[in-house]
């Protein structure tokens, strides 16, 4: 069993109008180079979709792929949103 001492919270890069979810990011990560990461599976553990809802991604068992170096006691959540229209960084996350 995985020893946590992290929670590693992640933005998606995403506009504010784009609600994606796990399955999204799961191809992003898994679909092979160009397209995606060429990964076994989503590197986070969790996704907040806009509205809230808590998707898993990987068990918190397994070890995540969300942060170079931090991976093994750490879990990894990725929240939808973060992108402003001038593709700048913006805290544009829902309440929920």
């Amino acid at each position: 069993m995985r020893t946590i001492t992290k929670i590693i919270i992640h933005c998606a890069d995403t506009p504010a109008n784009m609600d994606i979810g796990v399955e999204e990011i799961r191809r992003w990560h898994m679909d092979p180079p160009p397209r995606g990461r060429g990964w076994l599976d989503v590197g986070y553990h969790h996704i907040i979709r806009r509205d809230g809802t808590d998707e898993r991604g990987r068990p918190h068992e397994q070890t995540g792929a969300h942060v170079a170096g931090h991976n093994a006691n750490s879990i990894g959540v990725c929240m939808v949103g973060g992108k402003g229209k001038s593709n700048a960084a913006e805290a544009n996350f829902t309440r929920a």
